[in-house]
C-alpha cells in the first residue's frame, strides 16, 4: 500500500503545473500536491486532486499546507519548497 502512496505521490508530482486548485501541500519527503483540501482530521487530511481524485494523508507525512491566491495557482505551483 505504501509503495502505491508514492507512485501515485510522484504522478501528481509531475501533473502539478497542469492542475489549478486551492491548496499546496508540501510533504516532509520533498513532494508537493495540489488540490483542494476536503476534511482535515487530528491524525489526517483528505485533498481532493482534480484528474486523481481524493487521497488522505497522515498528518505526520505533511510538512505544510499553503492557501494560494486564485492567480497565483499555476505559477506557484511548480515551485518546490
Amino acid at each position: 500500500m505504501k509503495s502505491r502512496v508514492i507512485v501515485l505521490m510522484i504522478v501528481v508530482g509531475t501533473l502539478l503545473p497542469a492542475i489549478a486548485s486551492g491548496e499546496v501541500i508540501h510533504l516532509k519527503n520533498g513532494n508537493t500536491l495540489q488540490g483542494e483540501v476536503e476534511s482535515t482530521k487530528e491524525q489526517e487530511v483528505t485533498v481532493n486532486i482534480p484528474g486523481l481524485g481524493t487521497l488522505t494523508l497522515k498528518r505526520d507525512e505533511i510538512a505544510s499546507i499553503e492557501d494560494l491566491p486564485r492567480g497565483e495557482q499555476q505559477a506557484d505551483a511548480s515551485h518546490s519548497p
